[in-house]
């Protein structure tokens, strides 16, 4: 099994990057598939920092009592459509949606639904400070369908505490563990994630 599916490799930017005198990567995952397609190490391993002050809520609820079960993206390859099926699946339950990347990703009608489902709140406007973000949410929602190199969501969602869901796409395995979070299968169906989702709340 590879780590990368070939269809996803961009070969004019691996040739760019033969010509490197060195390349640093930023998870072991983006290691291992340098590694992989490259047949070449990086020089260094370097994840991004995650500054406390910056990241960090302070004074907020405790997280089981916070509201929300957030989703930070609006896009389908980040989770959103199996964010819309655990609303629809969940009344009673809140959800929130960060919208913000619409700007560029254009999910007209994946914006259209989240604000047709009672129970979901969409927050259109890009998020400068995710610690209000971080503050309202009980678990947060990553099911991303395509490699995720590092995710500082999610590092910055451990650092507050929050429980993650995640699929198990590029990196979204290695920075969450059992004790903090539940990793799904990434082409797994709605019920497993539901089951999941419950497991995570619990």
């Amino acid at each position: 099994k590879r780590t990368i599916d070939r269809e996803w490799i961009d070969h004019a930017g691996i040739e760019t990057l033969r010509h490197s005198q060195a390349i640093v990567a930023n998870s072991e995952f983006v290691a291992e598939v340098l590694q992989d397609v490259m047949g070449q190490a990086p020089a260094a391993v370097v994840y991004p920092p995650v500054a406390a002050a910056e990241a960090v809520c302070v004074g907020a609820k405790p997280v089981h009592e916070r509201e929300f079960v957030t989703c930070p993206s609006v896009q389908r390859l980040k989770g959103a459509l199996i964010f819309l099926e655990l609303a629809r699946k969940n009344p009673d339950i809140k959800f929130l949606l960060l919208a913000g990347d619409d700007r560029h990703s254009h999910e007209t009608d994946v914006l259209a639904k989240a604000e047709g489902l009672s129970n979901v709140k969409v927050h259109r406007d890009w998020v400068l400070d995710m610690r209000q973000i971080y503050a309202q949410t009980r678990c947060m929602l990553l099911g991303t369908q395509t490699c995720e190199t590092f995710s500082r969501v999610s590092a910055e969602s451990l650092a507050n505490g929050v429980p993650m869901l995640t699929s198990d796409a590029g990196n979204l395995a290695r920075i969450v563990d059992a004790e903090h979070g539940i990793v799904v299968p990434r082409k797994a169906p709605v019920p497993e994630w539901n089951e999941a989702l419950h497991k995570a709340l619990a």
